[in-house]
């Protein structure tokens, strides 16, 4: 009889302790899930920010060869919208400011032209190897019957305050005996 006691109060401790592992149980389990998402999450927005660098250097490239008057050069840039498509924006600025031009272009110029990727979460700077006078115009001598692409285009102002579209372009360096500075005409595939 006291061999049936002890095996009922040994069978009722397993019972009470049994919600206090399963309660362990999940609790862990809640924490291994959080660490996972959030490694993921990380994971997305490193991927995220390698893919916009990637953009950004072919963009920079293609600016670049056009500018010093190597060709002309066709260009898909597309960011993806993983910080927000409304809040960011990918600008061609210019900068007077020789510790910014220090930092982004190495050297000591007081000048620089950067292409700027910006969100509220995100900021990625290159620096453009290329002439601050280096002007985007939509008018002459660039117009649109003068593309030498297939298809429907449109003249943009890469220097535009309003930034840089997603999109396919047409960068084709302009020569003008009315300007000394170089001149990159930029058209933008239609849709």
């Amino acid at each position: 009889m006291q061999g049936q006691k002890h095996f009922f109060a040994h069978s009722q401790k397993g019972q009470e302790a049994a919600p206090f592992e399963l309660l362990i149980a999940v609790i862990i389990m809640m924490f291994v899930l959080f660490v996972g998402l959030q490694a993921t999450d990380t994971l997305n927005k490193e991927k995220c920010k390698g893919e916009i660098d990637s953009e950004l250097e072919e963009l920079r490239t293609a600016v670049q060869t056009v500018a010093t008057g190597k060709g002309q050069q066709a260009v898909g840039f597309s960011t993806p919208g993983c910080f927000g498509d409304k809040e960011s924006s990918t600008k061609i600025v210019d900068r007077d400011d020789r510790q910014l031009c220090s930092q982004a272009c190495g050297g000591s110029s007081q000048l620089c032209t950067l292409l700027i990727f910006t969100s509220p979460s995100f900021v990625s700077t290159k620096c453009l190897f290329i002439s601050p006078n280096t002007i985007f115009p939509i008018d002459d001598p660039c117009s649109s019957s003068a593309v030498g692409a297939e298809g429907d285009y449109d003249i943009r102002d890469l220097k535009d305050q309003r930034g840089i579209e997603n999109g396919n372009y047409f960068l084709v360096s302009k020569h003008s005996f009315l300007s000394s500075n170089p001149i990159v005409c930029a058209y933008k595939k239609a849709k």
